[in-house]
């Protein structure tokens, strides 16, 4: 029997640039995808994600907590070591609250329903609320407040202050923002 050469199958990773509505198709696939994960399997991704990008909050309050750095550096570098947390959510394939509203895009074409998305959204959010409440219990217990003479705490205790002191609408619209840069990064 002839063996048959199977066809060339495309990269994974490329420099290929892609066209608007060839990166719509590829958003609306991955959204069909999220959303007919099974429960256990989104959840758990879910509780990853919240893991991972709080583990990029932690890498920022270790940067942001040295005294020697001015403000636009520390700034700077901590979002450059921030964005670690979302690499080990895109590289891990975790579902992240932010990025799965992208899933959106495949409910307005008619690929996903309503209730798809709306319980993809629930289980994700609450899967990236128990992610983060685990890595918070890990940091707690493990002293991690305590680095650099307490200052890795007092930076997530000012940082804190700091996202809910403005009133309702500021942080609305500085959500819309965030939310805005994670989805372009994914």
């Amino acid at each position: 029997m002839a063996d048959r050469a199977s066809p060339p199958q495309p990269p994974i990773f490329n420099l290929n640039a892609y066209s608007p509505a060839e990166i719509e198709e590829a958003i609306e696939k991955v959204g069909v995808k999220k959303t007919s994960l099974p429960f256990l399997a989104s959840l758990m991704l879910a509780v990853i994600a919240g893991g991972g990008i709080g583990l990029g909050a932690l890498y920022y309050t270790v940067v942001v907590s040295d005294p020697g750095l001015s403000f636009a550096t520390a700034r700077v570098m901590g979002g450059l070591v921030f964005s670690l947390g979302l690499a080990i959510v895109l590289v891990g394939g975790a579902g992240l609250f932010t990025g799965n509203n992208l899933i959106v895009m495949a409910w307005a074409s008619g690929h996903v329903s309503t209730k798809e998305m709306l319980r993809n959204w629930v289980v994700v959010y609450f899967g990236n609320l128990i992610g983060a409440v685990g890595l918070v219990v890990l940091v707690f217990f493990s002293h991690h407040l305590e680095m650099n003479e307490g200052r890795v705490g007092l930076s997530i205790l000012n940082t804190a202050i700091a996202k809910i002191r403005p009133d309702a609408v500021t942080l609305f619209f500085k959500g819309v923002l965030c939310n805005l840069l994670v989805c372009l990064a994914v």
